[in-house]
């Protein structure tokens, strides 16, 4: 019997957690703006990156691949997130609470299908990256370079981790998926940086190697003073700086083949087997690795909000911004708007037309 009861009351408290809503108040609107700040700031930077760069990009006219997990339809809703949030900004300063709110909840649900699909793409181009690194460095006898590569599997796993919470998760809690899919993206960036960090270590020659060892391996004796600092502008140069010196001497490919996931390890060498491997540029890679936009990619926040202002207007739903003709009935004829009789000229009436009529007879 008090089973019985446990479960009834337990039941209700699920389903009142599900149905009734969040209270609407002005500190729960400044909390969904705040943080849809922070996440526009956030996917400006990854989704510029995954972007393919200006002089690979698809011209209109050229077939693309569409499906459910194309790159586009992801733009799509992120142009659409911006259109909503700029809405709900606004009508929050109009004192419309009610519909700021809703407006900014659906921005955050074009957030959470933006950010699986984001963690999923790190996570394939991470996968992708480890197996090459992997097959460099697990057979050789540097130890230091197989301790970072082992690193980099570790944070690679807990990328995953990450992506398969957010995915099991309950759909209507947006927030926890969110977070859930970020760290999982960030989790994968320090794998990438360790990944880096192995086949740079991997290459130095064994007379080079210092015998002590030092926080990033990476950077040359002269930033080993910055790396005390633990200055993380100094940081991305020392790296940036090693990197174009290892392509430079030709120690290091700056493009690296990357292939799908869950292939036949020399698949694609393969001619019969049709395996599509993409290359990914490692100084690319680092400056994502850093949260910087890289180069010949262009800002995808703004360039959506260029293109709302020059397409809509950023009209506001509930401001009569613009009149909309009205709507066809189904049977009717649409209404014809009259047009104004010419200036300068009066209106004919009915009996000045009937007097012509009987002087032409």
């Amino acid at each position: 019997m008090i089973n019985k009861y446990f479960k009834i009351v337990l039941f209700i408290f699920i389903f009142n957690l599900r149905v009734f809503a969040v209270p609407v108040t002005p500190n729960s609107i400044e909390s969904l703006l705040q943080d849809n700040k922070e996440n526009f700031d956030f996917l400006n930077v990854v989704m510029s990156n995954l972007s393919p760069p200006r002089s690979k990009q698809i011209v209109s006219g050229e077939s693309e691949k569409h499906s459910k997990m194309s790159f586009s339809n992801f733009i799509t809703l992120f142009y659409e997130a911006n259109e909503r949030d700029i809405d709900g900004n606004s009508l929050y300063f109009m004192g419309k609470q009610k519909g700021s709110f809703d407006a900014l909840k659906q921005t955050q649900k074009n957030f959470r299908d933006i950010f699986e699909y984001a963690n999923k793409r790190y996570l394939d181009e991470t996968k992708g990256l480890i197996r090459y690194a992997s097959v460099k460095i697990l057979r050789s006898k540097d130890k230091k370079a197989i301790k970072l590569l082992q690193e980099a599997y570790n944070e690679l796993r807990r990328s995953e981790n990450q992506y398969i919470f957010g995915r099991n998760i309950a759909p209507y809690l947006v927030r926890q998926k969110i977070e859930f899919y970020k760290k999982g993206i960030n989790f994968a960036r320090k794998s990438r940086k360790l990944i880096l960090a192995s086949l740079i270590e991997y290459k130095i020659l064994a007379e080079d190697k210092p015998e002590n060892n030092i926080q990033v391996p990476l950077l040359p004796k002269k930033f080993e003073s910055d790396l005390i600092k633990e200055n993380s502008l100094n940081e991305y140069e020392g790296i940036k700086f090693t990197l174009q010196s290892y392509i430079e001497n030709r120690i290091i490919s700056r493009y690296i083949p990357i292939i799908p996931p869950n292939t036949v390890m020399g698949a694609e060498k393969d001619p019969e087997n049709k395996v599509e491997t993409t290359n990914l540029d490692i100084l690319e890679i680092h400056d994502d690795n850093f949260g910087i936009i890289t180069y010949e990619r262009d800002p995808i926040l703004e360039n959506s909000t260029k293109s709302l202002a020059s397409d809509k207007g950023f009209e506001v739903e509930g401001l009569d911004s613009k009149k909309k003709s009205p709507p066809e009935v189904e049977g009717k004829e649409p209404i014809k708007e009259e047009k104004p009789a010419n200036k300068g000229e009066p209106e004919k009436t009915n009996t000045e037309s009937l007097k012509k009529e009987n002087k032409e007879k």
